[in-house]
């Protein structure tokens, strides 16, 4: 009997506006699973489709976006697709809205989250958030509360002492001088650089959260539900609109997990949205830039059901 109010969820999420865009989606994703030999039928449900991209497209359990294993898994997992067939799975991605710039129409929200990530992508969301304020495209009212979601994270070589003092290509404010100790780690990256970044005026006067997330046990390091969990325990947010800014193309698997975990923890009332600028990879081959989007596909799929479910009971 709990299938049921399951498959009316899932039924109304689809009529909703977000819903509404995402089953548009959902021809494009299945066609992008047939090319990895995905047999579609009559009804393709939701779950079918995700048990079939877990399976075959989820990058090895513990392993970074873009380590040497999971490049590995995404060479494998692409080696017997013609060209012809991943010039068509880019234009898939591409017409499914993963591969641009997503502002917000949310013009004056209560929350604005900022996903952690490395040095550079949480800089670039950071100047994105500025970019929206000195364009006048968000606006930002007396109580509006401005949470960085870090999580323990030591970070990785690639974010070198040059890079954390270097902000290029964004100003670097006046007056500013690098702590004696330098961060090591994502928890402790969002301070360091909202004070090291030259921001609008109207960002100056908001003392921003820190929320700086555990890793659970046996885990390398803090996921975006750590930190979103962490954020819903330390701060008990109160109704209101929700503004997610990552980056594409993470935006709406990010989005999601933070609906869901709001959802877990019995908060309602909240509207959530998602923005962020467009990174394009263009440093790596095209083999490892699918993988990672068919990674991140198989993640969104399974936060899509998992919202669906709780938004049934």
């Amino acid at each position: 009997m709990r299938r049921l109010p399951f498959i009316l969820s899932l039924f109304f999420f689809y009529l909703s506006p977000v819903g509404a865009l995402e089953y548009q989606t959902q021809n494009l994703d299945i066609e992008i699973l047939k090319t990895f030999g995905f047999e579609a039928q009559e009804e393709n449900s939701l779950e079918v489709m995700n048990a079939f991209a877990q399976k075959n497209f989820l990058r090895p359990k513990n392993a970074e976006r873009l380590s040497k294993q999971s490049i590995q898994h995404y060479k494998a997992l692409l080696e017997n697709v013609s060209q012809e067939q991943k010039e068509k799975l880019l234009a898939m991605f591409k017409a499914s809205g993963v591969l641009k710039e997503v502002l917000p129409t949310i013009e004056s929200p209560d929350y604005i989250l900022i996903m952690g990530s490395t040095i550079p992508s949480m800089r670039s969301r950071i100047m994105f958030l500025d970019r929206l304020v000195r364009e006048g495209k968000l606006h930002l009212h007396p109580k509006t509360k401005l949470v960085f979601l870090t999580g323990d994270r030591p970070l990785f070589k690639s974010e070198t002492k040059e890079i954390l003092l270097n902000p290029a290509p964004f100003p670097r404010r006046s007056h500013w001088k690098a702590p004696e100790k330098l961060p090591d780690n994502e928890r402790d990256l969002s301070p360091f650089l909202w004070g090291q970044l030259a921001l609008s005026p109207q960002l100056l006067h908001i003392t921003p959260l820190h929320v700086k997330a555990l890793k659970k046990k046996n885990t390398k390091r803090a996921t975006t539900a750590d930190t979103v969990e962490a954020f819903v325990h330390d701060y008990n947010p109160q109704s209101g609109s929700v503004l997610v800014i990552s980056e594409n193309p993470f935006i709406m698997y990010q989005c999601l997990v933070s609906k869901t975990l709001f959802l877990t923890k019995g908060l309602t009332g909240f509207a959530f949205e998602g923005a962020g600028i467009f990174k394009p990879y263009h440093d790596l081959d095209q083999d490892v830039r699918l993988g990672v989007l068919l990674d991140n596909l198989a993640r969104t799929l399974y936060q899509r059901i998992k919202l669906a479910y709780y938004r049934s009971r």
